[in-house]
Order: C-alpha cells, then structure tokens, then sequence
C-alpha cells in the first residue's frame, strides 16, 4: 500500500487500455495549469497518428487528432486559479474544454478527479475508468496519491467488482457549478457518463474488498461530520494542511495516531496535535514544501496560487483499523473544517483486511522503499496567534473576479478590432482596492 517506488505519470493515469481510444473525458481540479492539461490530448493524438517514425509524422494530421482529443475533454476547475501559459498559441484548441466553477456552500472547488469513458477499436464497446488523486492539474513535483479503478466489463449486479454511485452524484453536478453557460451537448455527454457510471463496477485494488466513494460539499454537510468513527484501534493521517478544529474531531485512537503534515502546518496547531505521533517529510530525501508555497491551503481552504510550483508533500490519507478490518480514504480532502464543511472534495474509501491495507502495511516499517522511510519526527513550535495564516486578500480578489460572468464583445475596427468585456450580471460586483489595477485580454488571439 502507498509504496514510495510505485510512480503513476499525468498521462500514464489517463492512458487508454491496449485497444481502445478515448471517447470522453471529465476532469475536475483546483488549480489547472493549461500546458499540463494539453499535455493529455497530444499524448493521445500521438497513440492516433504514430507510424513509428517521427521523420514520417504529418503534423497537420497530429494537429487535427489534438483538436479533436481537446473536445473529447471537459474539464472543471476552481474560478480564478487559472494559470496563464508562456505561449498561447495552441490553447485555443482547449476553449470549448475548461470550465470555471464555484462551489455552492461557498467554499472553494477542490476535488482532484477524472473520469473517463474508452471504446474498443474492433467492436465499439466501451470501458471506464476513475481516477482519484490528490494533486490539482499543474506541473508540480509534489508527493501525491492515486487511486486509478478500471470497470470490468460484466454488467450483472452480482458480478465481482465494485459500484461507484456517489461518484455519479459529483459528476452530475458539475455543468450545475460553471461560472458560465454550459452547452447542452456538454451536459448530455456528462449526463451520459454519469449514467453509465452508475450501471458499472470496477475491479478494486489488490488486497481491497470494496470501494465508495464520497463527494463532499454538494449540500449542507451531516452534523457528524467527517465520514469515520470515534474510535479506532490505529489512525494514520497525511495532511499538508490543517486546522486545529478538524484535528481535534479526528478518531481517538487506541495505539498512538500518526500525523504526517507540514512543519508550517503542525506548528500553527500545536495544541491540537499533542496526542499525534507528528512527523514530516525527511528534507534529505525530498524537498521541503515550504520553500515554494506562499500563502498556501489555510483554514479558508485556499491551495498555493497555481503558478507556484510546490515539492514536498501533497498527499491526503486517512487511515484506520478497526479489529481485522481497515478502511483507507485518499482523495482532496486536508484535514482542515473548510475541507469537510463548504468545500467540494472528493474522498475514494478502501476497504479491506488490515493484513492487506491496514496502518502497518502503508507506513511499511523502516525497510528500503517504505513510506516511513521518507518521514522524521517533528516536534511542533506553538506560534503566536498573529502567525496563522488566512487567504491573501490578493488570492480572496482573485477568486471573486474569477467568479464573474464576463461578456465579450469583439468589434471592428479597420484592419484591427476592440474587445469590450462586460458583466452578465449587474447584481455581482467587485470592489477593487486602492492601487490595484485588473487588466482583461484574451488568451488566445
């Protein structure tokens, strides 16, 4: 479970099976960075229009297959963390791709999730694939979890594998979310998918019995909050972030807990991590996070700003057994109140004998190769209470006008044209404060 060495690429998790070409593809992030995302429809189009010779490739046949991939895609991320290329040039092909989207509690929009619908070449049937990860769409070079569930291709309900329905839920929702409109071809194909979704089982990962998967944000979140018991016989948490309310709800635990986080992150909630077995990333073997993230996920719920690129640790696990059973979630979710109260997140639950996939087997003791291998303990430092963080009021001003509906008008104007942009809707308006200019200029001309 979770092993150091297994290394999973962007491209390699949406990598269609031997046989099959992508037929539809929704994404849902964070942060996205448009270099990274085209990064999918041109690996895809080179599977297409490789003849094994680059002397030999058409560029104008690859250019169609990367065109053609990009409308395949739809993907939703957080307004306002859209991160903007050194060249512009072929992100046109990604325009009708990417959707803008708030969440509706408030929060902040930040499940990290594809799900993907592949046709056989011979026969025309069709498989599906979900992948989980806790990683936004960027190039960054961060310690990340992925949970990648293939469906196996019997239909029965009493066939082996497992449902997926609240994935359905979380899919259907998105078109819901867009700053903008959505086209109705748009929503049927993700109508269509979730549809589909629905009716399909996956094979879970080797040692797991059974896997659920929660969306979270979508409504007024239950009383009880996060989605585990009081007590356990062990709990493992990796979180980046934190906030002390959260890790204060976290399972009582009969061994001691682990808590694998940031030392930022530890040290602005000392007090609710001392009954935690607190460790960090080993800086020797990785690089620290907190060398590049500036203003990063706070109690508000905020990721790095998307042009930041992070290293260290980005991965969010909560793990614990309970007698010979364990239960493992991976997904987008820190262990902060925003997390699990306005934001939208999603979390895949594992489940199966603690002998398989239970605390023992992720941390993997000291050997080569192993998770704990990796870590250090740390003892948190208290800070003052000016030394919490809160979002940027540059990163809060970014989202809100990330949030509007903006209009634009192209007219001409000799051998040139103006673009004039308006709001959509009267009734949202944001202030700028003194000495701060925005500037609005499309992306690809």
């Amino acid at each position: 479970m979770l092993h150091p060495d297994d290394r999973l690429t962007f491209t390699e998790a949406l990598r269609p099976p031997a046989g099959h070409r992508l037929d539809c593809a929704v994404g849902a992030t964070y942060s996205l960075d448009l270099e990274t995302l085209l990064a999918a429809p041109a690996a895809f189009a080179l599977r297409e229009v490789d003849t094994g010779d680059l002397d030999q490739l058409d560029p104008m046949a690859l250019l169609a297959s990367v065109r053609l991939h990009a409308d395949r895609m739809m993907v939703f991320h957080q307004a306002g963390q859209l991160s903007v290329p050194r060249r512009h040039r072929l992100f046109a092909l990604l325009e009708r791709s990417v959707f803008a989207v708030t969440a509706p509690l408030r929060g902040i929009f930040h499940p990290k999730l594809w799900v993907l619908r592949f046709e056989d070449r011979d026969d025309g049937t069709l498989r599906h694939r979900v992948v989980v990860a806790s990683r936004n769409i960027t190039g960054d070079r961060s310690w990340d979890v992925v949970l990648r569930l293939d469906s196996v291709g019997d239909t029965r309900p009493s066939r082996a594998g497992t449902g997926l329905g609240g994935l359905a839920e979380l899919v259907r929702a998105l078109p819901g979310m867009s700053v903008g409109p959505v086209e109705a071809s748009v929503t049927s194909r993700i109508e269509s998918l979730a549809t589909e979704i629905e009716a399909s089982r996956f094979a879970p990962p080797p040692g797991v019995d059974a896997v659920r998967i929660h969306p979270l944000g979508l409504a007024e979140p239950p009383a009880g909050g996060p989605p585990f018991p009081a007590a356990v016989e062990r709990l493992l948490v990796v979180s980046p972030f934190l906030s002390g309310p959260l890790v204060s709800r976290l399972p009582t635990s009969r061994a001691t807990p682990v808590l694998v986080s940031r030392a930022e992150s530890l040290d602005a909630v000392a007090d609710a991590v001392e009954r935690f077995d607190t460790r960090v990333l080993d800086a020797s073997v990785v690089d620290d996070v907190s060398a590049a993230v500036e203003g990063g996920e706070v109690e508000g719920g905020e990721d790095a700003p998307p042009e930041v690129t992070l290293a260290g640790l980005h991965a969010k696990v909560y793990a614990y057994d309970t007698g010979d059973r364990s239960h493992v979630f991976v997904g987008s979710a820190n262990a902060t109140t925003a997390a699990f109260s306005t934001n939208v997140e999603v979390l895949a639950e594992l489940i199966g004998p603690t002998s398989a996939i239970g605390v023992d087997r992720i941390l993997g003791g000291s050997g080569n190769g192993s998770l704990e291998q990796l870590l250090v303990p740390y003892r948190p430092e208290r800070l003052s209470d000016e030394a919490g963080g809160a979002p940027s009021r540059l990163q809060l001003l970014r989202r809100a006008i990330g949030a509007l509906e903006i209009e634009a008008r192209v007219q001409g104007a000799g051998t040139a044209f103006d673009v004039r942009y308006s709001q959509t809707c009267p009734e949202s308006k944001v202030d700028l404060p003194p000495g701060v200019t925005a500037v609005c200029r499309p992306l690809t001309l």
